[in-house]
């Protein structure tokens, strides 16, 4: 299982004359990078019938295979890059090498490029976790390359050392009565709660059931200023206002699937950050109601993700952590993760970011994903679905555009030109090929 993210830059420094963007200073500035976090160069081995994961150095390592390099035909939109991020999203990870992967898309209009990443979860989580974003972007604009030799990767040992290795390091991790209580409690109640989403995922809502390997993924960007100052007019929270908008979008479209909304019952999980925990609230979203302001009111009480800490950017890794808080959590229809990128100015080689897009994971039974990120003024929303399952996904994004608008004109808001429709050519109906 993988999470993701989509970053825009501006080309600054990086573009070449030719248009393009220079790629080896990329794989230099990574390489240069990757010598601090060895797990970077290391893969996943299971021992006891795939009980025990370990890791171990990769000797085959290859940066090009881990940082690649396409563009778009130019002048390359936003179309395209979607369509290409959900291309990347649908291949899984080679379990063979390190598990994570970056590709560089030069080719976007005004001069821009983009940075799509992914990472297995067990990659990039824990103490010795490697976030490949987390290494590069940094709040330093002009950064020395200095090429560091790799250091020399160790022989992979026998199945029986490792095994023998990984259950010392997993006895000192539980030597103490109460952390083994809490392990095999935290794991009984995940696997409790996955049989429970597993018997109570029917097939009957569009946004459960099994989903295949193929994803769609979209985004679109809310003014973090409108979205903060409509919660202060309406008396709600931000996070309020982005669930109302969310329970007000599904509402539309799922009645466009002639789906009786009145007759659904959708609960939302919401991890979010609490100061250095994770929490996985369940909300039932009030799809039933058809008063935009009475939604708002029935979701004022959503609990507020904590502000950003720090200025790195550890998005992988959040993103993980909070899918690691959700997966464990009670069933639900649909998970809705909200993270917060620094405050600061943040750069790649003296390229300014401009979007972030997390594109978190589906858990288990979902067929549709959510998450809001909080960066550089703006709200930017990513959705990942089944490609074929959820194939609409535009029409989902055009929907939660104007469930924002409706809630403006409660709040008394100017209400900014209008977002540009999903292009209905590239809308494949339910059930069509992926």
């Amino acid at each position: 299982m993988h999470v993701g993210a989509v970053l825009v830059f501006e080309a600054g420094p990086l573009g070449l004359r030719h248009g393009g963007i220079d790629i080896e200073r990329v794989r230099a500035y990574t390489a240069t990078r990757l010598s601090r976090t060895p797990r970077a160069q290391q893969r996943s081995v299971e021992l006891a019938l795939g009980r025990l994961p370990t890791w171990v150095d990769d000797p085959f390592f290859d940066l090009t295979y881990h940082v690649r390099h396409v563009a778009l035909p130019r002048p390359g939109d936003e179309r395209q890059l979607k369509r290409l991020a959900s291309r990347v999203f649908s291949q899984a990870l080679d379990r063979e090498k390190s598990p994570w992967e970056l590709v560089l898309v030069e080719g976007l209009d005004d001069g821009r490029f983009a940075l799509i990443a992914k990472a297995d979860v067990a990659l990039v989580e824990g103490r010795g976790g490697f976030d490949p974003l987390a290494a590069l972007v940094s709040t330093t604009p002009d950064v020395e390359i200095v090429a560091s030799p790799r250091g020399e990767t160790q022989p992979t040992p026998g199945r029986v050392a490792l095994l023998r290795a990984e259950l010392v390091r997993r006895a000192r991790e539980v030597a103490q009565l109460e952390a083994v209580g809490a392990t095999l409690g935290h794991g009984l109640r995940g696997a409790l709660n996955a049989l429970e989403r597993a018997l109570a995922s029917r097939g009957e809502l569009p946004l459960t059931g099994p989903a295949g390997p193929h994803r769609r993924v979209e985004w679109l960007a809310l003014d973090h200023a409108d979205v903060r100052l409509l919660g202060e007019r309406l008396g709600a929270s931000t996070q309020s206002v982005l669930l109302a908008t969310v329970a007000g979008a599904l509402r539309v479209f799922l009645s466009r699937r002639g789906v009786d909304v009145g007759e659904l019952d959708v609960r939302a999980l919401t991890p979010i950050c609490v100061g250095k925990r994770e929490e996985a609230p369940l909300v039932a979203l009030p799809l039933a109601e058809a008063d935009p302001k009475l939604r708002l009111e029935a979701l004022r009480e959503a609990p507020e993700p904590a502000p950003p800490a720090g200025t790195e950017l550890s998005l992988l890794r959040d993103l993980a952590r909070l899918f690691a808080a959700a997966a464990s959590a009670r069933p639900s229809s649909l998970c809705v993760s909200t993270l917060s990128a620094p405050v600061a100015k943040l750069f790649l080689l003296g390229s300014v970011l401009r979007e972030c897009i997390a594109i978190a994971p589906l858990l288990s039974g979902h067929t549709l994903g959510l998450s809001a990120t909080h960066f550089d003024g703006r709200v930017m929303l990513g959705f990942s679905g089944d490609a074929t399952l959820v194939a609409d996904l535009p029409l989902l994004a055009d929907a939660v555009a104007a469930a924002f608008d409706e809630l403006r004109r409660i709040a008394g808001r100017s209400v900014h030109p209008a977002r540009k429709r999903a292009d209905q050519s590239r809308v494949r109906k339910p059930g069509a090929e992926a």
